[in-house]
């Protein structure tokens, strides 16, 4: 994706994953199919080890041509099993997913940062995301 520049933003959230939902815990799914984030860098921190599954993905990077995780030669960088209080520090253009739970929940912090005065003021995710040379979205994109 190229320089990023300062980050100016953040944006955090928890969600929890298990083998079903239970809203009153914050566990709202599953699994987490392959996708990358609205983001130039994303934190992913375990605050809980009471889960069996769910290891963190990690496949490549998306560009312009791929924007797909199929796109890559390579889907299997890097499984990462989470490990209470441990975090892991991504690009927000790698592409990851997030493997079923089978037992337990799992619970993470996910926080995004952004750099609304650089990279995106100059760069529209969109347009990089959908191969297209000529932005169609409109000047305020995001």
């Amino acid at each position: 994706p190229g320089p990023v520049g300062a980050v100016d933003s953040a944006h955090a959230y928890s969600v929890g994953y298990g083998p079903s939902e239970a809203p009153d815990a914050n566990v709202t799914r599953r699994a987490l199919i392959p996708h990358t984030d609205d983001a130039e860098v994303t934190l992913n921190v375990c605050l809980g080890d009471a889960f069996e599954g769910g290891a963190l993905r990690f496949h490549g990077l998306r560009t312009p041509s791929t924007i797909h995780p199929m796109d890559l030669p390579n889907r299997d960088e890097l499984a990462y099993t989470h490990k209470l209080g441990r975090a892991v520090l991504h690009l927000g253009a790698h592409f990851h997913e997030v493997e079923d739970v089978t037992a337990g929940q799992r619970h993470v912090l996910i926080c995004w940062f952004k750099s609304w005065d650089t990279y995106r003021a100059r760069t529209c995710p969109c347009c990089l995301k959908f191969r297209r040379e000529v932005c169609v979205c409109s000047p305020s994109w995001n």
